[in-house]
């Protein structure tokens, strides 16, 4: 029999920005990160820091003067299957989340009247002969996709979010941050109903829902 290696050695780790967009104040990824989610992948990677060159100081020469570091900015996608729903407060559609314990499960309502968004810092992880590590600070969800449907396939059934980030800052280097593995069972299809004129519809079978807003 042939067995064949399935995973992935990558780990990615996020975690409130508590002292404010960019700042991680007290927090570590070490002691307050989380995975936020199962299969994670990230793509669409987008990395900018351009050069503005001075070409005159006043001085009697033709050569370029120097070049200083301009506007810098960051952009991914993240794709996942959710266990859990914290990273929602992440989102640049809202402010403030109002987490209440129903007994049995918990309800959480945005509110969209604030005009900042919460932040968070990323850690991912890329473990290989030698580690690479990038870190991403002042991030912000802009819009996110929640696919699901029913089906057969090895991962048909999951919920899967796709979630489109900007970040003020980008570091290399750093150490990977050891936090303890998600045991949770992830979203799926079938955990999924809709309230319609309320009235329940349970189970749907498919489903899309695209949430966002204009700018950040």
């Amino acid at each position: 029999m042939v067995e064949f290696a399935t995973g992935s050695t990558e780990q990615v780790l996020i975690v409130e920005e508590d002292g404010g967009y960019g700042s991680l104040n007290t927090n570590t990824f070490a002691a307050d990160g989380w995975h936020i989610g199962y299969n994670v992948q990230i793509s669409n990677i987008q990395s900018t820091n351009n050069l503005q060159s001075i070409t005159n100081n006043g001085s009697n020469s033709l050569e370029l003067v120097r070049q200083e570091k301009g506007a810098e900015m960051h952009g991914f996608q993240i794709r996942f299957n959710p266990y859990d729903w914290k990273w929602l407060k992440f989102c640049s559609t809202h402010q403030i989340v109002v987490d209440n314990d129903e007994g049995g499960y918990y309800s959480h309502t945005f509110d969209t009247s604030g005009s900042d968004s919460n932040s968070f810092a990323l850690q991912r992880a890329i473990r290989q002969e030698t580690d690479n590590i990038p870190e991403y600070y002042g991030c912000v969800i802009t819009d996110f996709r929640l696919e699901f449907t029913r089906g057969t396939g090895e991962r048909d059934a999951f919920i899967t979010v796709i979630a489109n980030c900007v970040a003020k800052k980008k570091v290399d280097g750093g150490s990977i941050a050891s936090v303890a593995y998600p045991t949770l069972e992830a979203f799926k299809f079938h955990h999924v109903t809709l309230t319609f004129a309320g009235n329940e519809v349970k189970e749907l079978n498919s489903g899309s829902l695209k949430i966002g807003r204009a700018h950040v």
